[in-house]
């Protein structure tokens, strides 16, 4: 399936995406580790950079470092590899191969989004899906001549493909957590 532009899909809040949201979402036990820029090191030069927490899942492969493979770094991978399938079956979508999964954690910041960017250097398409309600927190994607941007909704869940960016959430104390896959 080709994709053209931001398209949404259903979300099939079964009890393992439940679980796994509120594992995420609310655990103290939940492993979050700081990163200081989140699109490399162009958005620090560009001023663009935007810290967040990250939960690696999949570590993506990276031509650049000779690390051709994609490996799995977290306990998480079978519970959350469940709750995606269930997600690309339940909208009757193709998955054939998973390069990364990440969650990313993003709290208000002055800087209005991070630069474009996109998520590997090889071919792939991005699944968001939007674990907390938070105010702003948009995702923007270059659509040939023009940008488009979702609307974040608590549990939604949308699939693009090509250069994007985000803004984090607009509210002190708001949290914009999402679940990022790169896939084929």
């Amino acid at each position: 399936m080709d994709i053209n532009g931001l398209q949404e899909l259903e979300n099939p809040l079964t009890g393992e995406y439940k679980k796994l949201k509120d594992w995420v979402v609310n655990s103290a036990r939940m492993p979050w580790f700081y990163s200081r820029h989140m699109t490399g090191e162009i958005d620090l030069i560009e001023g663009k950079s935007i810290p967040f927490y990250g939960h690696t899942v999949v570590e993506r492969p990276d031509i650049h470092k000779q690390k051709p493979c994609s490996e799995i770094t977290s306990s998480m991978f079978n519970q959350t590899y469940e709750v995606i399938q269930q997600i690309f079956d339940y909208n009757n979508t193709a998955l054939n191969v998973i390069f990364r999964i990440n969650f990313n954690c993003v709290t208000p910041n002055k800087i209005e989004r991070t630069g474009w960017h996109e998520d590997l250097e090889i071919p792939h398409k991005n699944l968001i899906v939007y674990l907390t309600k938070f105010t702003g927190g948009w995702t923007y994607l270059k659509n040939g001549g023009e940008i488009e941007k979702s609307d974040p909704k608590e549990d939604g869940i949308i699939i693009f493909e090509g250069e994007h960016c985000h803004a984090p959430p607009k509210k002190e104390g708001e949290r914009r957590i999402v679940l990022v896959v790169c896939y084929l």
